[in-house]
């Protein structure tokens, strides 16, 4: 896991790699690690300074529309436990997938917010220099 870690940091930190490129479904590296609910790629993916979190994907999708729809799938699938797996441990790997969607959630969030505060603050100087 290591060195997959950091030939992924390698790469990121390549000038000619493009973050934003998407697959066949034109899902991005971001929607693939939100829909995994990869929370280290998608803190190393928000850290890149050409990431595009709010990209739609063939189905008309952002990452953060995928986590939402993670989420409700994970309720559904919980109001339909089987009897054949035991409730622990069905309950712990919803918790493990509830609490991961909700922290990608909330980086993407926070990430919005920054990218916000940031261009409200170069609008700010740029009106400050006239």
């Amino acid at each position: 896991n290591g060195i997959r870690d950091d030939i992924i940091d390698m790469l990121l930190q390549h000038p000619c790699i493009v973050v934003n490129v998407g697959d066949n479904n034109n899902n991005t590296p971001l929607h693939i690690a939100a829909k995994t609910q990869n929370v280290t790629m998608v803190r190393k993916l928000i850290n890149h300074p050409y990431i595009l979190i709010d990209q739609k994907n063939n189905e008309n999708k952002t990452p953060l529309d995928i986590l939402k729809e993670q989420i409700k799938l994970t309720e559904k699938r919980k109001g339909e436990r089987t009897t054949t797996v035991p409730g622990d441990f069905f309950e712990t790997c919803y918790k493990d997938q509830l609490s991961r969607c909700l922290v990608i959630i909330q980086l993407l969030e926070e990430f919005r917010m920054n990218e916000r505060r940031d261009a409200y603050q170069y609008h700010f100087n740029a009106m400050s220099d006239l």
